[in-house]
């Protein structure tokens, strides 16, 4: 798929993904990451290229969650990436888009997290 102009578009070329089950996608500040869930507990990291709009595997790639992710939200500085799940899990972005934790999950773990809306306040 091709994202150019606000057009999705496709390009014919196929990304390789597992699982099945609840899908979210969400785009990072100014398209530079892509990152997709499924219900399998891992997290899917693509950057995108800037210049043509394909989408390129980022290194760690599935990146794993350990718990079923469901939905997820960026910060509007695009450091960290938040995931609703069992509990809400707090991921940093790396300089290349990569994925790690940025603290332990919060939340309780007998609810699961359908919707996760961020509000950051720049530092």
């Amino acid at each position: 798929m091709l994202f150019n102009a606000g057009v999705l578009s496709d390009n014919g070329a196929d990304i390789a993904t597992t699982g099945t089950g609840n899908w979210s996608l969400i785009g990072t500040v100014a398209n530079k990451y892509l990152y997709g869930t499924n219900s399998n507990t891992t997290m899917f990291q693509y950057a995108i290229d800037q210049d043509d709009g394909t989408l390129d595997v980022i290194a760690g790639n599935p990146y794993n969650l350990g718990a079923d992710p469901h939905s997820m939200a960026a910060d509007e500085q695009g450091k960290y990436l938040y995931v609703g799940a069992d509990k809400i899990y707090i991921l940093n972005i790396g300089a290349e888009g990569a994925l790690s934790n940025a603290c332990d999950p919060v939340g309780d773990a007998g609810f699961y997290f359908k919707t996760v809306i961020v509000k950051t306040t720049p530092e």
